[in-house]
């Protein structure tokens, strides 16, 4: 593995580094006064979209290592996983 991380370690941090690169690519259209532009405000929404998908992904992913550390990685057990993790997130909102 690359660095000496483990294959789940690498995904983390790539996950956290694609939602760190909002700030640099607003503070880049801000520079160049493109916030209210069309492209800018398309960007924008791309950006809150793969914000919302990281911080999702960030929240299951610790049921998904639990689970391929049991090495139990049937369907059932995601989806029950998933379920359990999805409505302590709606109970924590």
């Amino acid at each position: 593995a690359a660095l000496g991380w483990s294959l789940m370690t690498g995904i983390v941090f790539g996950l956290c580094l694609s939602t760190a690169s909002t700030v640099v690519l607003l503070r880049a259209l801000e520079e160049r006064q493109l916030i209210d532009s069309q492209r800018g405000q398309i960007a924008i929404g791309w950006l809150i979209v793969e914000d919302l998908v990281m911080v999702l992904t960030l929240v299951l992913l610790p049921a998904v290592a639990g689970m391929t550390e049991k090495g139990d990685v049937g369907l059932a057990s995601l989806a029950l996983d998933m379920g359990i993790t999805i409505g302590k997130v709606v109970a924590f909102i």
